[in-house]
Formats: structure tokens, sequence, C-alpha cells
């Protein structure tokens, strides 16, 4: 009489459920590791708009004569991006002192329609003597 013995290895429902369950958590990596590069992506963008700002206010300080009232836009190249400038310089009730408000964003192009800034600055100006 033959008797069986039972075997070692896996049923196919096991090895199913196995690869199901990996396969739900490959997805969920996947889907954690874009949001960690979009999220870096964006902070890179951020910081470097940010010095874009602040080089933009120097040169308000030191190298631009006083600006008038109203919105101004220039162009700006940074780590081998494109930046757009818009600042909006108004007066102030002391009159040899301008504020001007600098926004900074990636510069449109085909795919991104309107300017959309990604840091801010704010600085004084005050006229030459």
């Amino acid at each position: 009489m033959r008797t069986f013995r039972s075997s070692a290895g896996f049923t196919i429902l096991e090895v199913l459920l196995a690869v199901a369950v990996l396969a739900i958590i490959s997805v969920g990596l996947y889907n954690v590791s874009g949001s960690n590069i979009m999220a870096h992506q964006r902070i890179q963008d951020k910081t470097l708009a940010h010095w874009v700002a602040l080089n933009k206010a120097v040169e308000f300080r030191h190298f631009e004569s006083y600006p008038s009232p109203g919105m101004k836009t220039y162009d700006a190249k940074m780590a081998g991006q494109e930046w757009q400038i818009q600042a909006t310089i108004s007066a102030t009730d002391h009159k040899d002192v301008r504020q001007i408000i600098i926004e900074v964003g990636k510069k449109p192009d085909g795919k991104q329609e309107k300017f959309m800034p990604a840091a801010n600055v704010l600085t004084l100006v005050k006229k030459a003597p």
C-alpha cells in the first residue's frame, strides 16, 4: 500500500495571495516616492526663486536708479533655469522711500500659460542722496 506524504511547498492560492500583497505594497511605495520627488522639486524651485528675488532686491538697492511707482517685469537666469520677476513698486509716506514687492516664478512657456510666483520678497529702497 502506498502512502502519500504532504508536500513542503506552497499552494497556488498562497503564492497568488503573496504576489497580490506584494503588488499592493509596491504601488503604495511608488506613489510615496513620486510624491517625495515632486515635493523635493517644489522646495528646490522655491529656494531658487527666493534667491532670484533677493538678488533683484540687491540690484534695486545698489545698482538701479530710484524706481518710479508701478509694475515692472524682468527676466533672470539661475541654475540653468529661466525666471520671471514681477516688481510692484509703491510710494510710501516718506517721499524718498519706495516699497517694492518682488515676485519670482519660472518663466511661462508653452505648458504654463500665466505667471505663477514661487517666492516673494518685500523690500524698501531709499533714494540716493
